[in-house]
């Protein structure tokens, strides 16, 4: 098992355990960079990271990876959850993850949690 990456839309859409014949249908599986992050951009070689512009980006960060963490049952097979709301779950995680990118980061309004 190692640390991987999961490209999708060339964006980092998650960081996961994997070995390596572990894949993932329309994701792109590659080897952990130090300093990676959920949301960041992926350029074909490597995540672009971008520079930190203070402790109060990393505060924001960890807010929304607790928050990407703490919805990720909603996601799984197993979930209790109709369709319905898995899909709004889904949406909910990927603006989520998109938030770095916003223009505003890092002082951007988190989006609702589906109820």
């Amino acid at each position: 098992m190692a640390k991987k990456l999961v490209i999708k839309d060339d964006v980092v859409d998650n960081i996961i355990e994997a070995s390596n014949d572990f894949s993932i249908d329309g994701c792109e599986l590659v080897a952990y960079q130090e300093g990676a992050d959920i949301g960041y951009a992926w350029d074909g070689e490597k995540v672009i990271i971008p520079e930190p512009s203070g402790p109060a980006e990393e505060d924001v960060r960890l807010h929304r990876n607790g928050l990407l963490a703490a919805s990720d049952w909603t996601q799984a097979n197993d979930s209790p959850l109709a369709a319905e709301k898995k899909v709004e779950w889904a949406t909910y995680r990927t603006a989520l993850r998109n938030l770095p990118s916003s223009s505003d980061w890092p002082d951007v309004t988190f989006p609702t949690e589906p109820s």
